[in-house]
């Protein structure tokens, strides 16, 4: 008569609680420790720790005691109380982005007490969560003697304590640093990278950081200000549509989309956000322009043009013919490389500037007219047969003018 009656309560269970008890169910013998750290928790923190245990990786439900949840919970929500800054950061953004004991498939580390301790004072002395974040990207890693090498880390994904140890990481194992080095403190902070880079030259992870009314990006171990990297322009050219070549920001939270894991032939599923439009309107801004929320697109791509193949095109359509256009007229006289950047605007409204550059010689044009007068110098190129060959490399940026 037993089992019908707890059936029956369960089926009774709000929503939530229903999530909260099929996470227990699968935590096996753990269970019973994460039950007590439940019971054992202040009321305002009951919520905190439920989101932690309802979106827990199956093998953390099993492993990671309750003792120390509570005790991740506890340091988590008194750091952040203490941050000046705290009202400027949303819940779903506390509980994504500070709360969290880990980021991605690394070892379980107690890194928050340590980190804590070592940087609170400075942290709240800053007062504001991106100076602490620039200030800390420039320190962190010299205060532990922490140094980027592809091979000498013991694994990409490494914990804080490993690479406190080993003294060096993978761009990963820095990224984690960074990002549990800032969440010690309060400061939301989260990986994010691209599994492979749209020219197929490898993969990245970096670190995004919330400023109080959204989020920017920094290289771990790279200083320098915010959106601004070796690595802006290829983010910019990252296709949302394509799992593999878009960016994606980790969560905590369970959802439909997963972070694409490069690192690991058994990667857990690792909840995550597809944020490459974010980039490409950042990348379109240092570009000087102007992209309007809703009616902003950017078209990364090279448009190549080689004897003998034809036109290799990847991106818009306006980009794509004037590409197939500009190797048209060029015809077979095509090999050494030379760039031609296209700025338009949707609209009509903005100027097109192009530079093209073919053996060694740049001639640039701008203004409204400036793909018609390319054109025209092109075509007078197929005049002179010692003009030699040129490839034809078009990125095309595309957004409407900001009013």
């Amino acid at each position: 008569m037993l089992a019908p009656l707890l059936l029956a309560c369960v089926l009774t269970l709000s929503g939530p609680d229903r999530e909260l008890e099929a996470a227990l169910a699968k935590a096996g013998p753990n269970a019973a420790s994460l039950r007590r750290a439940l019971s054992r928790c202040k009321a305002e923190q009951r919520e905190d720790l439920r989101f932690l245990i309802v979106n827990m990786p199956d093998r953390d439900l099993r492993t990671y005691s309750g003792e120390r949840l509570l005790e991740n919970v506890n340091l988590a929500r008194e750091a952040f109380e203490g941050a000046p800054w705290r009202d400027r950061v949303p819940a779903d953004v506390y509980r994504n982005a500070v709360l969290p004991y880990a980021n991605v498939t690394e070892e379980r580390d107690d890194w928050r007490r340590m980190l804590r301790d070592r940087y609170q004072a400075k942290a709240r002395e800053l007062g504001d969560p991106l100076k602490v974040a620039l200030w800390m990207n420039e320190n962190l890693f010299a205060d532990f003697g922490v140094k980027y090498h592809p091979t000498k880390r013991r694994a990409p994904d490494q914990s804080p304590t490993e690479t406190i140890r080993l003294k060096f990481a993978s761009c990963t194992g820095l990224s984690i640093l960074l990002v549990d080095a800032l969440r010690s403190v309060g400061v939301p902070a989260r990986l994010a990278g691209v599994y492979l880079w749209q020219d197929r030259s490898g993969n990245h992870t970096w670190v995004e950081v919330w400023d109080g009314s959204g989020w920017r990006y920094l290289g771990a171990a790279e200083p320098g200000p915010p959106d601004s990297t070796w690595f802006s322009e290829k983010a910019a050219k990252a296709d949302p549509s394509q799992r593999e070549f878009a960016v994606w920001a980790v969560r905590f939270e369970r959802g439909r989309e997963t972070f694409p894991v490069s690192w690991r032939r058994d990667p857990e599923d690792i909840p995550a956000e597809n944020v490459t439009e974010r980039y490409q309107r950042v990348q379109a801004r240092n570009l000087g322009l102007d992209p309007e929320p809703e009616e902003f697109r950017l078209l990364e791509g090279t448009f190549v043009a080689e004897e003998g193949t034809g036109v290799v095109a990847e991106g818009g359509e306006e980009a794509a013919r004037l590409a197939g256009e500009i190797a048209r007229e060029l015809g077979a006289k095509v090999a050494e490389s030379g760039p031609v950047r296209v700025r338009h605007d949707p609209a009509g409204e903005g100027e097109c500037a192009l530079r093209v550059s073919v053996e060694g010689v740049e001639v640039s044009f701008a203004g409204p007219r400036g793909a018609e007068t390319a054109l025209a110098w092109i075509r007078a190129l197929r005049s002179r047969p010692e003009s030699g060959k040129a490839i034809v490399r078009l990125p095309c940026c595309v957004a409407r003018r900001g009013r």
